[in-house]
């Protein structure tokens, strides 16, 4: 919720969210997008927590109202994506217990008409916030119903029948998070700040993370950009290791084949950490970080 709060989305905590569910235990590494085909109101939440006659409650874990606001329905596993198996399920599970692997979004809106802009922003962010937090960083994780389905769903819709450009949904809410600044002439300045919780083995171990970043520093050929960086850092204790590599394409400038062009570890990182200085890099268009943590951690990588 702070997530979507520090975007400027608005969160309505539908009481008990927290502990509402279908009684699987979750095991979430993906994202689905629904419509609900219904209007643009608030007036089947009870639906959507309580379930139908044919379908128990909750049947979603959060819903996007039409101005962009976000309703925590439940924490817990909720009966809306069926089985899976669809046309572009992978890389998630093929299962007919999906439901614990995914976190459900149900859109208010008819689906035969397109939903409003800022149930459309929302999506997007809700989208990225999950995949990252649930350790993927794989926005390939996030699907429409229309994807998954085996029973011939079409959610979420722009007309009737018609599915929204879901390819353009996963770029949309890939980039969704991602805030330009303009600076001087010709100094365009990206930030992506990334939030992640940490991971344990059961004996309370950290186990690493790794992400990619798909960043490039450098605007045209043989032009390296510069004042280019990536750092991790956490609020909440010190980081046990920070492990920073990219590679740089084959042919690329110079001929050479690919290979690592900047490869270090840190060890004890604090809340002023390191930061790997991009300002050399000419090229590089993919960044790899693995963390090994026991607190909350972020990565923040800024190109110019």
């Amino acid at each position: 919720m702070a997530r979507l709060r520090a975007a400027g989305i608005t969160v309505h905590e539908q009481a008990g969210w927290q502990t509402r569910g279908n009684g699987m235990s979750s095991a979430y590494e993906g994202f689905i997008w629904h419509h609900t085909a219904t209007g643009f109101s608030n007036s089947n939440l009870g639906v959507l927590i309580n379930g139908r006659s044919d379908l128990s409650g909750p049947l979603c874990n959060t819903c996007g109202w039409a101005d962009g606001s976000v309703g925590m329905i439940s924490a817990n596993p909720a009966n809306h994506a069926g089985a899976s198996g669809g046309y572009n399920t992978a890389p998630l599970p093929k299962t007919g217990l999906f439901n614990k692997y995914v976190w459900g979004h149900e859109i208010i809106y008819p689906g035969d008409q397109p939903m409003t802009a800022a149930q459309y922003r929302t999506a997007s962010i809700l989208a990225k916030i999950c995949t990252d937090v649930f350790g993927y960083s794989d926005i390939n994780r996030a699907k429409g119903h229309a994807e998954t389905s085996i029973t011939g769903k079409w959610d979420p819709g722009y007309a009737p029948g018609k599915t929204v450009d879901l390819n353009r949904f996963r770029a949309d809410a890939r980039s969704s998070l991602l805030t330009p600044v303009v600076g001087e002439e010709e100094d365009e300045v990206s930030v992506q700040a990334f939030s992640y919780e940490p991971k344990l083995d059961e004996k309370g171990n950290p186990i690493p993370q790794r992400f990619v970043f798909v960043v490039p520093t450098y605007k045209a050929w043989n032009t390296v950009a510069k004042d280019s960086w990536i750092s991790v850092k956490s609020g909440w204790g010190s980081i046990d290791s920070v492990h920073v590599w990219g590679i740089k394409p084959a042919g690329q400038n110079d001929g050479k084949n690919a290979g690592y062009v900047i490869d270090k570890i840190f060890t004890n990182v604090r809340g002023d950490s390191d930061t790997v200085n991009l300002h050399n890099v000419d090229g590089m268009n993919q960044w790899s970080v693995e963390v090994v943590s026991k607190v909350p951690f972020g990565i923040t990588i800024e190109t110019r």
